[in-house]
């Protein structure tokens, strides 16, 4: 699931992408926070190209880039990974 809140967003139709500054929201469960995202709403598929932190239960991860399939739920996280598992 996604479920996002954003700043400002725009809308380009000719591309179907959408992109979004100042992002708050919900990623498969997880409280997702990062300054821009791009989605392609025809491929599903998500870009931050800026840092983004993502909590998830006992997990806590930070990276400086994510690219995924909303559809599929799969996610790369790249560039100075930070991952915290609590117990």
């Amino acid at each position: 699931m996604l479920s996002i809140h954003a700043d400002q967003g725009v809308l380009d139709l000719k591309r179907n992408i959408l992109t979004l500054d100042r992002v708050r929201g919900e990623l498969n469960g997880g409280e997702l926070l990062t300054d821009k995202m791009e989605l392609n709403l025809e491929a599903k598929t998500i870009k931050c190209p800026q840092p983004l932190f993502l909590v998830k239960e006992e997990l806590q991860l930070e990276a400086k880039q994510m690219e995924g399939n909303f559809q599929t739920e799969e996610y790369c996280f790249f560039e100075d990974l930070v991952v915290v598992q609590k117990d």
